[in-house]
């Protein structure tokens, strides 16, 4: 059973996005936030070197909001799976294949009444069995 003891974690990353089933909905920006972590099976080398290749959360973090900026979606499991298509995409095209991808999408504000917190829909790539480090 593999263990993935080292993770970089970004957290509510805010972006706002054309989201929501009903046309009316779609059409006006609602805030939402993102939250990736990254696995690493071992221990990075920029772990051990401060001048040693890495992998720019930042940049990552800008692949998902020119997405989100070119585009409408109706519905929180697709646009979550879509975010996590394209981070995993560029994680890979940067050799980054053995690093697991662990994603949340939250609708800040969800037009449902008494609903606090909003909606959420997680996606990740973490084998059956797997156990993580985590920083709740």
């Amino acid at each position: 059973m593999p263990h993935y003891a080292h993770m970089v974690s970004v957290n509510r990353l805010q972006v706002h996005a054309h989201l929501g089933f009903y046309t009316g909905e779609r059409a006006k920006l609602q805030p939402i936030e993102l939250c990736f972590r990254l696995y690493f099976p071992e221990a990075p080398l920029c772990a051990r070197d401060d001048e040693a290749d890495f992998i720019d959360y930042g940049s990552l973090c800008k692949v998902l909001t020119d997405y989100i900026a070119t585009r409408e979606f109706k519905l929180i499991e697709f646009m979550g799976a879509e975010l996590f298509r394209q981070l995993r995409a560029d994680l890979d095209a940067r050799g980054g294949a053995e690093i697991k991808l662990w994603l949340r999408m939250n609708k800040i504000a969800a037009p449902v009444a008494g609903l606090t917190g909003g909606a959420s829909f997680t996606h990740c790539d973490l084998p059956a069995g797997a156990t993580v480090s985590t920083n709740d």
